[in-house]
Parts: C-alpha cells; structure tokens; sequence
C-alpha cells in the first residue's frame, strides 16, 4: 500500500498556519528545527525556543529567509522548571499571544539501566517531561487567561507504547509523555484547548547521528537501533540516504531484541507486507488477540 509524500509540496498547499505565532519548544536541531521550518512553510510565525542560541539564530535566519515569515529566539535549559516556565512568557513577550505549542525538546542517551548516573537519568527526565509538562501548564494558563482555544502538540515516540533496552530513564519519559497528554487533554479539553502526542519511530538527526555512529563497526548496544534506522530507509525510500542507512547488516541473531514483535513488525513492514503506519507498534497485535481473551474469560465464567 503506497504512501503519500508531501514533503516536497509547500505547506500552504495543504492548510494555512497564518496568524498568532507558534511556540516550539527544541527547535534548535533534530525533529523540533524540521517542525518549526515547516510550520513556516505554512505561513506560520514561531518563537524558538533551545539551549542554543546560535542554532536558534541560524534557524531563525533560514525561516525569514525561505519563508519570508517572523521568527523569535528564547536560548533556555528546559532541564530547568524556572526556565522552562520562564520562557513560555519570554515567548509571549515579542508575539504578543500564542495559539499553538510544540513540546520537542527531548534528549536520547542510549545507556543501561545498571549504569544510569542518578544526575543522567534526573536530566533526562526534567527534559523529556517535567520540560513538557510545565511548558504545557504555563501555555493553557495563557489561554485560559486570554478565554482562548489553543492546540498542544507533544513530541512522544514509539517508546512510549514499546519497550526498548539500554533506554530506561528514556522510555520511562515518554510513557509519561503519553500519559500527560492523555490526562491534558481530558483536563483542557473542555476549554477548547487541544492536546495531542505524535509517536515518531527513530529520525535521522543530529542526535541519533551522534549516538549510533557512522563507523561501519557498529556497538552491539546500538545495533537494534541499526536495525530499526535501515529498515525505515527500506519502508519510506523517499527518506533522505545518509550514514544511518548506510549502515551495514546485522544478523537477527546478533540481538535478542530482533526477535521482538515490534522488530519482526517492522521487518514485515519493509518488505511491503501492510502499512507503514504501523511499524513497530505491538499495541496492535494486543487489540487484534483482546477480543478472543474477553470471549474465553465470558466462556469460563458461564461455565
């Protein structure tokens, strides 16, 4: 089943994102830049926000540039709640009102359990979801201050619905990503604040770059994130070849994680056998067995 690609088409093709700037948290680098130059694309003008002020400037620079739209900075730690609820109101400050949210800003240290230093694994933490979290707050605060609806869009991942070694502290952020905006949305919703998660699957960015390498020897740690980077090249050709599917093959023996449902779905999915929208997603092999559990325990009890 092919797959639509819009990527080369402008945005403003597809729907208009004129209006109150956008505020995207981690728009620096990785999924966050590729957000927020899109989103301007639409016509849309953003603040960004990171801990890099010169990757803000420089992405700042190409959205005035390439889109000819308005684009403001906010350099800030989101590991800290004082700064991360500080540059909410920086944001509102030069646009004026904000009517969307991109929570992005996330970091992915590939490490054992056994191994996680508590000041690592805290890090992770404050970033991935308190960050979120406390962002989230101060935005619906300024909505519900301005009796204005508003959107939130959190960035999860494929971890937040599976599990994945040497992650820990990692998985553990976005299955609270997951949870927070399941319980935001139900608490802001009635307000006429949306909030929505997006679970992308592993992205070629400058993080996951740095994290598995472009060395052809890759680390037996690192080598079912391998697996995963060239089977998405493999299901998406229209993805940009670079060192990540480049990669070299690796045995489905050499990791017990490849004998994983979500790694035999993604195999599946590469070989064109259904929809690449369900790659590495176990969750929906668990909704197709629940019917025939619920008959057998209705069975038992009539018995």
């Amino acid at each position: 089943m092919a797959v639509a690609d819009f990527t080369d088409r402008s945005l403003t093709e597809l729907l208009s994102l004129a209006g109150p700037p956008a505020f995207v948290m981690g728009a620096g680098r990785g999924i966050g830049r590729a957000i927020a130059v899109r989103m301007a694309g639409a016509g849309a003008e953003l603040v960004l926000a990171g801990l890099d002020a010169g990757e803000l400037r420089t992405v700042a620079t190409e959205i005035s540039s390439r889109h000819e739209r308005k684009a403001w900075t906010v350099a800030t730690d989101p590991a800290q709640p004082a700064a991360a609820a500080a540059c909410v109101s920086d944001a509102i400050r030069p646009a004026g009102r904000l009517d969307i949210l991109v929570n992005s800003a996330g970091i992915f240290p590939a490490q054992g359990a056994l191994d996680i230093a508590d000041e690592n694994g805290d890090r992770v933490l404050a970033v991935n979801l308190r960050a979120a979290f406390v962002a989230a707050r101060e935005f619906a605060r300024h909505l519900e201050g301005r009796k204005a609806p508003g959107a939130i869009v959190n960035i999860a991942s494929v971890s937040a619905i599976k599990s994945a070694g040497n992650a820990a502290h990692y998985v553990a952020s976005k299955h609270g990503m997951a949870g927070l905006t399941k319980s935001m949305a139900e608490e802001f919703g009635k307000s006429g604040i949306r909030v929505v998660a997006l679970a992308p699957t592993l992205i070629e960015t400058p993080g996951i770059e740095a994290l598995v390498g472009t060395s052809p020897e890759v680390p037996p740690r690192c080598a079912p994130m391998a697996r995963h980077c060239r089977s998405a090249a493999r299901a998406c050709p229209t993805m940009s070849r670079g060192s990540l599917s480049s990669l070299p093959a690796i045995s489905p023996a050499s990791s017990a994680a490849s004998r994983s449902p979500s790694m035999a779905a993604t195999r599946r999915v590469s070989a064109g056998q259904f929809p690449a929208r369900r790659a590495g997603f176990p969750i929906a092999v668990a909704r197709r067995r629940q019917p025939a559990y619920r008959c057998r325990r209705r069975r038992k009890s009539a018995g």
